[in-house]
């Protein structure tokens, strides 16, 4: 089973940038990046998927590691397994 996870920047400041996350063209929650660690905070979730936010949030905190090592974060990323 292929694994597809979205990842859409919709607001950037100096410290982090909120994204918001979902399979394929549908958002179901936003998390927060730290820009200096890549650190993941989950903000909300959709409630039908709120069950299943370990299985989201670990691959979406892999993404973000090594856009924080490139010191990169852009307006579209994803997780693809």
């Amino acid at each position: 089973m292929a694994i597809y996870i979205q990842l859409n920047k919709i607001e950037e400041d100096a410290a982090g940038a909120i994204y918001e996350f979902g399979p394929v063209e549908r958002i179901i929650g936003q998390v927060v990046v730290d820009k200096s660690d890549g650190a993941v905070e989950l903000l909300e979730i959709d409630a039908e998927y709120a069950a299943r936010q370990s299985f989201y949030l670990p691959r979406i905190r892999r993404v973000f590691i090594r856009h924080a090592e490139e010191n990169d974060f852009p307006d579209k990323t994803c997780y693809a397994a």
